[in-house]
């Protein structure tokens, strides 16, 4: 994505704290999300959101083609061609009317754009308020008071029909801006990560009790490939709690082998026991596998017909020794590679 992710974010923050429901400005938001839905490339939630902005009347035709070539355009800008235009103007029409209920009948009432809708609750409210003052006043004859009170029922009913379309819009608009702000934050993530990737050579060395391991692995990264492995007990606290001490190292690290080691004995029942990776390793290995993505994180285990590994992590990929880790150099020298390391 090309535009600046962090100025997405704090604009979508901002229309966030706009809405409200007893905010009618949706018209005033709508023009602001049109160009935050292209960059998203969701084209047909742009179109879709585009339409809420004008109204379809048999009165307005030639003003709705109008719009609708309008929005062509901004997708034709966007690079997208006419062929995949016209799928996405068909499939965000029936969307939107979808959305309205429109069963051909009341059309005025039911696709008043949104602009529409907040002037028509403004100018209803006026006349309601005009004729509870009228009909408060004593000297009213009942007769007359009676048709006051059946056109106040009318005016109310007319509102609540508008002001149900206009939650619509309300709800629909959020989620639009929900979706967005996780892709925008989703793809600025990622744009930190890639920078982080790209820069470097530091490889994060998640271990149990078993140094020697450790110690192997350490060796094979530093003087096989000219990395800068890190061990998080190798680092100086600076005053850091454990957490913080390792994720201000972990942070730094473009890749991550956990070694996986009998170093624990679980025992399931009097007659089944079995080994496991030691709880700090698992714990390592999850916030690796969630930050940097299974690609970029690899066990390294010893083959025990007594070992146990969580079906969650049976993605990632296992690389099995049986004495020493070098025994799977060529495979740790392909997966460096698969991602730019070496």
């Amino acid at each position: 994505m090309r535009w600046n992710l962090m100025n997405s974010i704090e604009k979508i923050e901002q229309l966030f704290s706009q809405i409200s429901p007893n905010n009618n400005n949706l018209s005033s938001i709508l023009p602001q999300l049109y160009s935050i839905a292209l960059e998203c490339k969701d084209y047909k939630g742009f179109y879709t959101l585009f339409l809420w902005g004008i109204s379809i009347s048999q009165d307005g035709k030639t003003t709705f083609i109008s719009h609708c070539k309008e929005a062509c355009e901004m997708l034709k800008d966007s690079g997208i061609d006419e062929q995949k235009i016209s799928v996405i103007e068909k499939v965000a029409k029936e969307q939107y009317l979808t959305l309205r209920g429109y069963d051909g009948k009341k059309q005025e009432m039911l696709l008043l754009s949104a602009k529409q809708m907040e002037e028509q609750i403004i100018y209803i409210d006026k006349l309601l308020k005009d004729i509870e003052d009228t009909v408060n006043k004593n000297t009213i004859e009942p007769i007359v008071r009676s048709g006051f009170n059946s056109k106040y029922n009318e005016f109310i009913s007319i509102r609540q029909n508008v002001q149900d379309q206009y939650l619509i819009l309300h709800d629909f608009i959020l989620n639009k801006l929900a979706k967005y702000k996780n892709l925008i934050s989703a793809s600025l993530n990622i744009k930190q990560n890639n920078k982080c990737f790209q820069n470097s050579k530091k490889i994060f060395i998640i271990h149990g009790h078993h140094e020697a391991k450790r110690r192997e692995l350490e060796s094979l990264l530093k003087d096989k490939f000219n990395l800068t492995p890190i061990v998080l007990s190798e680092q100086p606290n600076n005053g850091l709690t454990i957490i913080e001490k390792f994720e201000k190292y972990a942070s730094e690290c473009s890749y991550a082998f956990a070694i996986f080691t009998p170093d624990d004995i679980v025992t399931k029942s009097e007659d089944e026991q079995y080994f496991q990776a030691r709880p700090n390793v698992i714990f390592e290995l999850g916030w690796f596998y969630a930050t940097l993505g299974r690609s970029r994180v690899s066990i390294v285990e010893q083959e025990s017909d007594k070992s146990k590994i969580f079906s969650d992590l049976q993605g990632i990929m296992r690389l099995q020794f049986k004495e020493q880790v070098e025994e799977r150099y060529l495979d740790i020298e392909k997966e460096l590679k698969s991602v730019g390391i070496i």
